[in-house]
Formats: structure tokens, C-alpha cells, sequence
């Protein structure tokens, strides 16, 4: 059984944040601020405790050879100078790179919203044809019940009547195609969006 699936009643979201491809590029342009976070943390001079202690004989004194605690501790500091240098162009490198995703994902959202004014303008065209569908079936309905008191009275033929039989069920034909139709535009929409 073939069953027409039901239509929104909000059917012209433009909201495109749904999109995988659109969550990608957002996240891609995120990940060029954290690179940048990671380069200025690169940069910063690292500050480091350390310390070893030592319980043996002989201790740091090896002329006297009795058991003693000793150690070493200290305090540390070390600073890539060179990495502002480097910094420097790989920030420009980020910034760069981050144009270019910002540039593709605006291309997107154009060529998206472009595919999405042209469905609905189909969701559109299809709705007036389905109002017209019914007039003309309601036409052609009505055609062929006056055919059918005709042909009982022996006013028209048979291949008349059947004329008009025809037209009737091509015009319920065409309601349905159309009907099918518009719930494809329908999903295709919502595809589109990424639903």
C-alpha cells in the first residue's frame, strides 16, 4: 500500500545549521581559533620544579663513607624565543585558511538557499496545480454524470460516454500525480535542510 507521507505546516525553514556539511565547516573554522590558542601557548616560558633525593653511601662527600640523606632540587625556566618567529606565519597561515572556510561555507549557504528557493517555488507550482486539479476533476465529474444520463436516454454513443469516462479518470489521475509529487517536493525540501 503506498501511503503519501503527511506535509508540515511550516514547510519554508531556512534554517541550514542541520546540514553535516554546514556543522563541519563551522566546526573547521573553530579548530583554526584553537590552533591559534595552541601557537600562543607554544610561546609562553615554562616554568618547571624538580628535585631527586638520595638516602646511600657515600653521599656527595666521598671522603666521608657514612650512610646520609642528599638530593638535588631546583627550579627550572625555558623560552622558545625562535617560536615567535614561526608563530607569526602560522597565525597568518590560520587566518588565511580560516578565509577560505568562511569563504566555502558562505558559497554553501548561497548555492543551499538557492536550491531551497527553487523547491519552493516547486512546492509552490505544485500546490496551485492541485487547486486546479480539483476544479477540473469536479468539471469532469459533473461532465461525465450528464454523459451517463445521456447514454441511458440513447442521446450519445457509447465511444462518447467513454470519452468522457476517460477524461474523468485522467483528471483524478493527474490530482494524484500531482498530489505525489508535491509530497516529494516536500521531502526534498526538508532534505535540503538536512531533516
Amino acid at each position: 500500500v503506498f501511503i503519501v507521507p503527511e506535509k508540515e505546516s511550516t514547510p519554508f525553514d531556512q534554517d541550514i545549521s542541520l546540514r553535516p556539511e554546514f556543522k563541519q565547516l563551522s566546526t573547521q573554522m573553530e579548530l583554526f581559533d584553537w590552533r591559534n590558542k595552541l601557537i600562543d601557548k607554544g610561546n609562553m616560558p615554562r616554568i618547571s620544579l624538580f628535585g631527586n633525593g638520595y638516602y646511600g653511601r657515600p653521599g656527595l662527600n666521598f671522603f666521608n663513607n657514612d650512610f646520609r640523606v642528599y638530593g638535588i632540587a631546583g627550579v627550572s625556566l625555558s623560552w622558545n624565543v625562535s617560536g615567535y618567529y614561526n608563530s607569526i606565519h602560522q597565525k597568518r597561515k590560520n587566518l588565511v585558511d580560516k578565509e577560505v572556510i568562511k569563504n566555502q561555507r558562505t558559497l554553501f549557504e548561497i548555492g543551499l538557499k538557492s536550491q531551497l528557493s527553487q523547491q519552493q517555488q516547486e512546492i509552490l507550482k505544485l500546490q496551485e496545480l492541485i487547486e486546479k486539479d480539483q476544479s477540473v476533476k469536479k468539471i469532469r465529474t459533473d461532465v461525465r454524470e450528464i454523459a451517463a444520463i445521456q447514454y441511458e436516454n440513447g442521446s450519445i454513443t457509447t465511444t462518447d460516454y467513454i470519452l468522457k469516462l476517460n477524461a474523468e479518470t485522467q483528471a483524478i489521475i493527474s490530482s494524484s500525480m500531482h498530489k505525489i509529487q508535491l509530497s516529494m517536493a516536500y521531502i526534498n525540501y526538508n532534505t535540503l535542510l538536512g531533516k
